[in-house]
């Protein structure tokens, strides 16, 4: 298969050859390698790429990723990073007469007006800027002879993919995870991985969003070694019953292994001190082209996740072989909780829960949207300063780290589709905050169906009061992240009431 640069146009191709999703879970071969400060199975290909920035489709370098192009024209840029932040192109920025801050008119392949125009809308542009990265990489050690994937954890907008002059695949998510196979075409030594990142396809329809729009790969570039016998895909359970007392853990897996393998899981819990609480097998059953398994369990007592004491138990998977030896091994943390409203309270393991929240971009005021964990750690310990417990990560989905380093600090997550959630039923009255933040502008506001007269308060910001709804009485999954904060906040008062 060869790429096609017509499906920028097309709304019905936004993957080709792109991996399933699957669980975002760590794996290692065994025990030990879990306390080596780097996984043997992973390798980063982050750092410096070499560039070449054009302004449209026709003038890209064509042939760029063929082994034997030279290079040597190419700039230098980092990775991650945002094209616009290297000195390339512009960042666009505008709420409203979109799409493209209304400088060129675009109608959607296959709209109710469409004029033909579409066929080639992104390919044929003039503007539509292309980002042509190389990365020359030889695989590690203890990497070889095992399955290759390649995870791109964020890439804006539209990206074409090839290693050592053969095509890989192609993808329009932006800010998941794309994984693709790289086994048939992997070497030991001297490859040469090609990427092709354009600014706009059909997906920038989708993109009517208050907020800077960068392009390029702005996240992680990780390689994965996959081994024989690999949990593609698990899903840990945790129930807390209605007595607040009790609970239950279900694990669901999918493993690859080859055919004449006989493969057992077994499943361990424990508590925060590393005490053994369970411990459970079961023998994978052949499904499809997977195996796979389910693992139940109750718990008698269970210490539960709250705000105030975010308790987490670890659970193991091992992976193992018919001679009982271990082959993979997976962990994660589980906490015990319950949310739901009853009555239009929300009640959080049976307790009434306030909440204290703030919307969060992921930004840093030199690189953008491109951000590390310093960063996610600062905004983590700023909440915890000012007592917030809920945080609504707006517009797209964070990093993977971002989810779990709230679950272990005791603040709930959502993102904007909640609030679309919250406009049915419950009615809440809250406050909301506008302020500014490293002399750039930032507006954070709640959705609204109604809303009175903005006041200022005498910490200088802008408050407004909105109304907000939610859809269901009851809900075992609800989070509430209403109100902005990138710094401390002061002399500002965070209130939640019922409605009728």
């Amino acid at each position: 298969m060869n790429a096609d640069m017509k499906w920028l146009d097309n709304p019905e191709v936004f993957k080709v050859n792109q991996l399933a999703p699957h669980s975002d879970h760590s794996y290692y071969s065994d025990y030990s390698d879990m306390k080596k400060e780097k996984n043997p199975l992973f390798q980063s290909l982050n750092g410096q790429w070499e560039f070449s920035y054009s302004k449209n489709v026709k003038s890209r370098p064509v042939n760029f990723y063929e082994e034997t192009f030279d290079a040597s024209g190419f700039d230098k840029i980092m990775v991650p990073g945002h094209i616009e932040l290297a000195g390339y192109d512009k960042i666009r920025y505008i709420n409203t007469m979109y799409p493209w801050e209304g400088k060129e008119y675009h109608r959607g392949a296959y709209s109710m007006e469409a004029t033909g125009a579409e066929k080639g809308m992104f390919s044929e542009a003039e503007y539509n800027p292309v980002g042509s990265y190389i990365k020359y990489f030889d695989l590690d050690k203890s990497m070889c002879g095992k399955r290759i994937h390649i995870c791109f954890e964020g890439v804006e907008e539209a990206m074409y993919l090839w290693l050592n002059g053969q095509f890989v695949g192609y993808a329009e998510d932006s800010f998941t995870p794309s994984e693709f196979d790289l086994t048939p075409y992997i070497k030991e030594k001297g490859n040469v991985l090609a990427v092709q990142v354009h600014k706009m396809s059909t997906a920038a329809f989708l993109e009517d969003q208050d907020f800077f729009r960068f392009f390029g790969i702005f996240r992680n570039v990780t390689l994965k070694a996959i081994p024989d016998v690999h949990m593609d895909d698990v899903w840990f359970q945790p129930v807390l019953n209605q007595d607040n007392v009790s609970g239950s853990v279900s694990v669901s897996m999918k493993v690859s292994a080859p055919d004449a393998q006989s493969i057992t899981a077994n499943f361990i819990l424990k508590d925060r001190e590393e005490n053994l609480l369970v411990e459970k097998s079961v023998q994978l059953k052949k499904e499809n082209d997977q195996l796979e398994g389910t693992i139940c369990t109750d718990l008698e007592t269970v210490k539960l996740w709250d705000n105030h004491d975010p308790y987490l138990y670890h659970a193991y998977v091992e992976l193992k072989a018919e001679d009982g030896s271990l082959v993979e091994v997976i962990p994660y943390d589980i906490g015990f909780r319950r949310i739901e409203i009853i009555d239009k309270i929300i009640y959080l393991n049976g307790k009434r829960l306030v909440i204290t929240g703030v919307n969060r971009h992921e930004w840093n005021p030199e690189t953008g949207r491109c951000i590390g964990l310093e960063d996610m750690r600062a905004d983590i310990a700023c909440m915890l300063r000012n007592n917030i417990n809920s945080v609504r990560t707006c517009h797209y989905p964070d990093q993977i780290p971002w989810y779990y380093m709230c679950d272990n600090a005791g603040i709930q997550t959502g993102n904007l589709l909640f609030h679309a959630f919250l406009i049915q039923h419950l009615k809440l009255k809250m406050l909301c905050i506008m302020r500014n933040y490293h002399q750039q502008e930032e507006q954070f506001y709640a959705y609204t169906e109604q809303s009175e007269e903005s006041e200022v308060s005498t910490a200088g910001k802008v408050m407004w009061k909105t109304n907000i709804i939610s859809v269901r009485k009851k809900t075992s999954d609800i989070h509430l992240p209403f109100v902005s904060c990138n710094e401390d906040i002061q002399d500002v008062s965070i209130n939640i009431e019922l409605g009728e």
